[in-house]
């Protein structure tokens, strides 16, 4: 939902009532999954947004999933000193569950511009941490460039919590991956579970093409926990 509504032609109660039309009137085949994504930067938005999914009964319709994304953590590319992020996380996880206790929570970092890529231990460890108690379906939303240029060690405990599941996660846990690809990023993530990775990628520069190539060769030289920096 825009933050700043001078900036839109349409509001997101305008948005959804049309959504519940064309449902209500065209229905959705069997084989198709509608997802509603809702991309919030200030958490005061959330509460007045799900008030409107909810006065639709959007979550309620027959193959129609919504998902609700923020940046709740901090992450890559910003200075050490740099200030938290504008949708803290336990309050914004407590508003949508409360409100939208079928909602899919897609939950991620903030990210800053240029180097270095990648996530770090600390940042791994503190997305887990939020997530590893909640019962809903969360997809870690990362950076596709940066989660590749991740220490393989910390890429890979990612990987194990959001996209390789156990009896205990199954159905509950998968992974969105976003942003610019470069060739080397879309080759490894196509290896990923299909089942529990979503893609949603853009053409990379030739400064990404280049970083993607360097960490692929110290990897094959033997360092996997090289950081670009």
């Amino acid at each position: 939902p825009p933050y700043d509504a001078s900036r839109v032609d349409i509001t997101l109660s305008e948005f959804i009532a049309r959504l519940d039309d064309v449902i209500r009137k065209d229905g959705i085949p069997n084989n198709v999954r509608l997802i509603v994504k809702l991309d919030f930067k200030n958490v005061e938005a959330v509460r007045p947004s799900l008030d409107i999914i909810n006065a639709h009964s959007l979550h309620a319709q027959r193959n129609v999933e919504v998902w609700l994304n923020a940046d709740i953590l901090l992450g890559p590319g910003h200075p050490q000193k740099s200030r938290n992020p504008t949708v803290p996380p336990h309050e914004f996880i407590s508003l949508c569950t409360s409100a939208l206790p079928t909602c899919t929570l897609s939950l991620g970092w903030t990210h800053g511009e240029g180097t270095p890529l990648g996530y770090t231990p600390h940042m791994a460890q503190e997305i887990v941490a939020v997530t590893n108690t909640l019962k809903q379906h969360v997809t870690l939303a990362a950076s596709a460039m940066h989660l590749y240029a991740t220490p393989t060690s910390t890429r890979n405990e990612l990987l194990r919590h959001f996209s390789q599941q156990d009896e205990t996660t199954r159905g509950r846990r998968t992974l969105t991956l976003w942003g610019p690809a470069p060739f080397l990023v879309r080759r490894w993530f196509r290896r990923l579970p299909r089942d529990t990775t979503y893609v949603d990628v853009a053409a990379a520069s030739w400064k990404a093409e280049f970083a993607a190539w360097y960490i692929a060769l110290w990897r094959l030289l033997g360092y996997h926990d090289v950081r670009l920096l």
